[in-house]
C-alpha cells in the first residue's frame, strides 16, 4: 500500500497557521501544491501522469457555462441523491444569503426549518435547514470559502453525515 504523505509533508501542511489564511495563495496552499503534485499522489488519486500540475484556484480563467446551477442540482436531488449545500457565513465569494435562497428557491418542500446544528464537541457550529428528498441547506460559523479550510471539525461532520447514508445533521 502506497504510503500518500511522509512526515515531512504531515509537518509541512500542519505547521500552517489559519491567520496565514487567505482565499487563494495562502502559506498551506504553497505545501498543498507541493504535495499534489507529487507524481507518486498523483498516481494514488489516479490522476493520469499527463495532466497539468495543480495549482491552487486553478489560475484558469473561467467562462460561464451555465446561467444557473439550478436545473443540475434538481436532476440530482430528483434522481435520489443526497444534496448537501453549504456555505461559510464569512464567504466573501459565495456568500451564504444567496446560497439559502438558491436553495430554497429550487422548490422543493421544507421538512424542518432553520435551527443551529453542533460539532461532535457540543459548540454550535451554524444553522441547518432540511428540504423534503433528502437536500440539506447549512452554514458554517467562521468559516469562509474554504470551509474544510477554516472549520475542519464542522466540514467532518458535514462529509461524515452525507457518506454514512444519514439524513440527519443537528
Amino acid at each position: 500500500m502506497l504510503k500518500l504523505m511522509n512526515r515531512q509533508d504531515e509537518q509541512l501542511i500542519r505547521s500552517y497557521e489559519p491567520s496565514q489564511s487567505t482565499v487563494c495563495g495562502d502559506l498551506q496552499m504553497k505545501y498543498m501544491n507541493r504535495y499534489l503534485n507529487k507524481a507518486e499522489v498523483k498516481k494514488a488519486l489516479h490522476i493520469d501522469s499527463r495532466s497539468p500540475r495543480w495549482i491552487p484556484c486553478g489560475l484558469i480563467q473561467y467562462g460561464m457555462e451555465f446561467s444557473s446551477m439550478k436545473s443540475q442540482v434538481k436532476r440530482m436531488v430528483d434522481g435520489g441523491l443526497k444534496v448537501f449545500i453549504f456555505h461559510g457565513d464569512f464567504d466573501m465569494l459565495c456568500n451564504f444569503l444567496g446560497g439559502q435562497w438558491f436553495t430554497d428557491d429550487l422548490g422543493f418542500r421544507i421538512t424542518k426549518s432553520t435551527h443551529p446544528w453542533t460539532t461532535p464537541r457540543g459548540e454550535t457550529a451554524g444553522f441547518v435547514k432540511y428540504y423534503e428528498k433528502g437536500l440539506v441547506f447549512t452554514t458554517v460559523f467562521g468559516a469562509g470559502h474554504m470551509v474544510p479550510q477554516d472549520k475542519g471539525e464542522a466540514a467532518l461532520k458535514i462529509v461524515n453525515t452525507l457518506i454514512s447514508n444519514s439524513t440527519v445533521f443537528e
